[in-house]
Formats: structure tokens, sequence, C-alpha cells
């Protein structure tokens, strides 16, 4: 599984990055891995999540490695904007 989550990981940072967040759709993401919407959403409740799992993985490289039941709940990134400052504060320490 961490496989295929790696490959929706990679295409659909790059996919964000090089569109933009707004204009990347599910089937850009699904169609760049070679799988069918259907199977995306067996992965992820929806493309938010998509986006939430980025961020997570970015901050967090180990969060990749764990064991999830699918489809990846929003539940998991309850914490994230909490996260996402405190990795930001800590950064800017450590530029500081």
């Amino acid at each position: 599984m961490n496989k295929r989550l790696r490959q929706i990981y990679e295409v659909s940072s790059n996919l964000s990055i090089n569109k933009g967040y707004a204009r990347t759709q599910i089937k850009d993401i699904a169609d760049g891995i070679g799988m069918s919407v259907g199977t995306m959403y067996h992965y992820f409740v929806g493309k938010t999540d998509i986006l939430s799992f980025i961020l997570k993985v970015t901050i967090e490289p180990e969060f990749m490695e764990q064991d999830f039941a699918l489809p990846i709940q929003p539940v998991l990134f309850s914490s994230l904007g909490d996260e996402i400052k405190a990795t930001f504060a800590a950064r800017e320490d450590a530029f500081a």
C-alpha cells in the first residue's frame, strides 16, 4: 500500500505545484498514476484529504510509513494546522 500512497503523494504534489491545487482534479492525479478515479476514492475521501496528506508527509515523512485504514479519513489531519505552525516556528527559530 505504501508504494501506491507514495505514487499519489508524488503525482499530486507535482500537479499541485505545476497546475495549482485549484486546477488539479482527482482525475488528473488518477491519470498520472494510471489508476481509475474510483480507485483514488478507495485511498482518500476527497481532494482536500490528499492535500492534507501531502502537507503531513512533508512535515513528518515517517507518517507515510504507517498502516492506514482506507480510505484515509480527515480525522487524521485534525491537528495539522497546529503542526504546520509549530514546524514554521521551529524553522524560524533555527534560521534566526
